[in-house]
């Protein structure tokens, strides 16, 4: 009997021992299945994009358009049509064209224009201003500038005054420009920009405008200059240059200057 009672006492602390390991180990999973559930971490959500920023369009270094249409309207009073050609898919083109057309509304002229997406376009685009324009005015265009020469023999051919916002095409055929008189200076390179040893950066310094003519082309596009402009020119033509008379302070006759 005593070793019954003895067995019966160690068969329940067993029991006792292995009921509390089974609670030991179902209670942190009862726990877990009663706590709620986090929901699962989101990504950090994109940060939106910056605004895109305007546009701005840096025009190439030129005399002020609303001077350039005072010359026109000085060396031809009634012309009222103005033939503009230009590249649409040039920044600097569209962005000059877009103050001209501003501009020449204002003075009373009409624009006329036409566009040269390609090089070969240009050609038949002046082509298209004969009989509609009074005269054509081109601007820093790189299409135009490539094919200058068949835009000023076509002018000359169909008698139509040819204006340019670059002095350099006056050479080529147009028959006047307004530019800059192109004084230089130079300025110290920016810290850390410049390389060692690098000469400093030349920059312009402005000063008034030059008027360049060439008397040779005015002439096969129908046009006599009057007095007053030519006292003020700078002559790019060797025809009547030793007659012009220049400003006592002013650039010399003839191909002393170089636009």
């Amino acid at each position: 009997m005593i070793c019954t009672s003895r067995f019966l006492r160690i068969w329940r602390l067993l029991l006792a021992a292995l009921a509390l390991a089974l609670v030991w180990a179902v209670a942190p999973a009862a726990q877990a299945a009663q706590a709620p559930r986090r929901p699962p971490a989101r990504p950090p959500a994109a940060k939106a994009p910056d605004a895109t920023p305007v546009e701005t369009v840096a025009l190439p270094e030129q005399a002020p358009l609303d001077k350039q249409i005072e010359m026109i309207r000085k060396i031809l009073p009634q012309a009222k049509r103005v033939g503009l050609i230009y590249d649409p898919g040039e920044p600097a083109s569209v962005a000059a064209i877009k103050q001209l057309l501003d501009l020449l509304s204002k003075s009373g002229m009409n624009p006329v224009e036409v566009t040269t997406p390609h090089e070969w376009d240009v050609g038949p685009a002046v082509r298209n201003l004969i009989g509609r324009v009074d005269l054509v005015y081109t601007i820093f265009d790189d299409k135009v500038a490539a094919e200058y020469q068949v835009v000023a023999q076509t002018c000359d051919q169909a008698h139509i005054p040819l204006f340019t916002a670059d002095p350099r095409q006056v050479r080529l055929g147009a028959m006047a420009s307004l530019g800059l008189p192109g004084t230089v200076k130079q300025v110290e390179p920016a810290a850390g920009r410049a390389a060692l040893h690098r000469p400093a950066r030349p920059e312009r310094t402005i000063a008034g405008a030059w008027l360049y003519l060439n008397l040779d082309a005015a002439a096969r596009q129908g046009v006599t200059m009057p007095d007053d402009v030519l006292k003020s020119a700078v002559l790019v033509s060797q025809a009547r240059a030793a007659n012009t008379e220049q400003t006592k302070n002013g650039p010399r006759k003839a191909d002393g200057a170089k636009p």
